[in-house]
């Protein structure tokens, strides 16, 4: 959302591998509209295009209260100042469904308790837990947020300290195993809120950046749900390359299970 508010503002775009900000092209430059107008085309405009302006595109009474808190207010921000933002909660027909780490007192006063990346325990029942797991010996992210690094995802520790990227798909984790494996599944523990449609793609390979697909996870789920993927092969690094979530993409917990 921060990304697409910016590039309407400035007709500039982040380059999401680079951190570099692209200038625009020559026929696009000065086109840009205020912070209010682009609000705006993303929000209640976009509620007209679709019919739904009754319903949805504004904070009205009567209308559903699906609506997102940021840190900071986009109409003080400036240009690139814009990418300079982050969410403190979700809420879903005014009710929150996401808080933010360190955002707990104002969910709290909102009349809800916390949930979401980080901001409750994450304990899965006993049975659940993988107690034969390999250890990953590396991993590394297509985008993180600094209190989440990609490390949270792999420790084995089943707490509320995963991986979040803080951007939304497509974004990928990649293990390293340290060598050649026989590799049964993955399990997958979901940090996602609010819940929906996902669709996570599973590589793997001898090499970095494993380009040969083996496996698709794909369905409606919700935070702390488990997921499986089936494996089957010898690989020395996994890459979870999620491409659909309603939400930025994260894992609390990735355990990867050996053949028997």
């Amino acid at each position: 959302m921060f990304r697409q508010l910016h590039s309407l503002v400035t007709m500039r775009e982040l380059d999401e591998e680079t951190g570099d900000i692209c200038e625009a092209p020559e026929w696009l430059e000065g086109r840009g509209v205020s912070v209010e107008t682009a609000l705006e085309m993303m929000t209640i405009n976009a509620a007209h295009a679709m019919d739904l302006e009754s319903d949805i595109g504004s904070l009205e009474v009567g209308k559903i209260a699906d609506l997102i808190v940021m840190h900071n207010n986009p109409l003080d921000q400036v240009g690139d100042q814009l990418l300079d933002n982050s969410l403190m909660a979700t809420l879903i027909d005014g009710e929150v469904v996401w808080c933010a780490v360190g955002s707990s007192d104002w969910c709290d006063r909102a009349g809800h308790s916390s949930l979401g990346s980080g901001a409750v325990p994450f304990e899965p029942a006993p049975d659940d837990v993988v107690s034969d797991r390999i250890a990953v010996s590396s991993a590394r992210e297509s985008a993180v947020i600094a209190d989440f690094p990609v490390e949270g995802a792999v420790d084995g520790t089943h707490d509320e300290g995963g991986w979040v990227s803080g951007q939304d798909s497509p974004q990928w984790i990649e293990l390293d195993l340290g060598s050649a494996v026989a590799v049964e599944r993955l399990v997958l523990w979901v940090d996602q809120a609010p819940g929906g449609h996902t669709e996570h793609r599973i590589y793997g390979g001898p090499d970095p950046d494993p380009s040969e697909q083996l496996a698709v996870v794909a369905g409606n789920t919700d935070w702390g749900d488990r997921l499986e993927a089936e494996i089957g092969r010898t690989v020395r690094y996994l890459r979870i390359e999620t491409v659909v979530s309603p939400s930025w993409v994260a894992w609390l917990e990735i355990e990867v299970v050996p053949a028997s």
